[in-house]
C-alpha cells in the first residue's frame, strides 16, 4: 500500500560516533534487542513450519484475531487485495486456512486458520513461548508489573503510529485488552 510521508519530527542528536542510539533509555535499547531477535526468530520459525514471513503474520493474526475478510486481512498485513488473495490461495493450497461463506451474512466470504496450521505453529513456537513465559514466571509480582504497564504503554505507542485510514475504519493495530495471554501471542510478530 502506499505510504505518505511521515510527519516531520525532530531528529535525535547523534554521539561521537554517529549513532542516536546512544541517548535511548536502557529500556528502548533493550526493547530495541527484543524486537530485533523477535524478527531473527520470525524468520527462522517461518521457515521451519515452511512459509513465508508474510504467510505466518496472516496465520497469526486470522488465529488471534478469528476468521477475516480477505480485505479485512489485507488493512492489518498492510497488503494489497490482490496480494492478500494470492497469499491466501497459497495457504489455502496449502491446508493452512479455508474460506467460507459468513454464517451471518451468505455474500460475505471469511479467511479462518485450519487446525492443521494451529498444530503446526504451535508445534514450531511452543518451546519459546514456554522458555519466556518461564522468564515471566520469574519475576516478582512488582517487577511483572512495571514490565507489563512498560510493554503495554509501548504497545500503546505502536498502534498510534498505524496508518490515519486504519484508525479511522477502526481496524486496532492489537487486541484490545492489557497483558494478553493464551494463543494471541503465538508468533507474535508484526512481525
Amino acid at each position: 500500500m502506499a505510504e505518505s510521508e511521515p510527519p516531520s519530527v525532530a531528529l535525535p542528536d547523534l554521539d561521537d560516533s554517529g549513532a542516536w542510539l546512544a541517548g535511548l533509555s536502557a529500556a528502548s535499547r533493550a526493547l530495541r534487542g527484543v524486537l530485533e531477535a523477535q524478527d531473527t526468530l520470525a524468520a527462522r520459525k517461518a521457515r521451519q513450519m515452511g512459509i513465508g514471513l508474510t504467510d505466518m503474520r496472516a496465520i497469526r493474526l486470522l488465529d488471534v484475531r478469528g476468521p477475516l475478510g480477505a480485505t479485512e486481512l489485507a488493512q492489518l498485513l498492510d497488503l494489497r487485495p490482490a496480494t492478500v488473495t494470492t497469499l491466501v490461495d497459497r495457504l489455502q493450497a496449502a491446508g493452512l486456512v479455508e474460506r467460507r461463506r459468513s454464517t451471518s451474512d451468505g455474500r460475505r466470504v471469511i479467511i479462518e486458520v485450519t487446525p492443521t496450521a494451529r498444530e503446526r505453529s504451535l508445534r514450531v513456537w511452543a518451546p519459546t513461548l514456554q522458555a519466556m513465559d518461564d522468564v515471566g514466571h520469574g519475576l516478582n509480582p512488582a517487577d511483572a508489573d512495571v514490565v507489563c504497564r512498560y510493554l503495554d504503554a509501548v504497545a500503546r505507542t505502536l498502534a498510534h503510529e498505524q496508518h490515519p485510514g486504519e484508525r479511522a475504519r477502526g481496524i486496532s493495530a492489537r487486541p484490545a485488552g492489557p497483558h494478553r495471554s493464551g494463543s494471541d501471542q503465538l508468533g507474535a510478530t508484526d512481525h
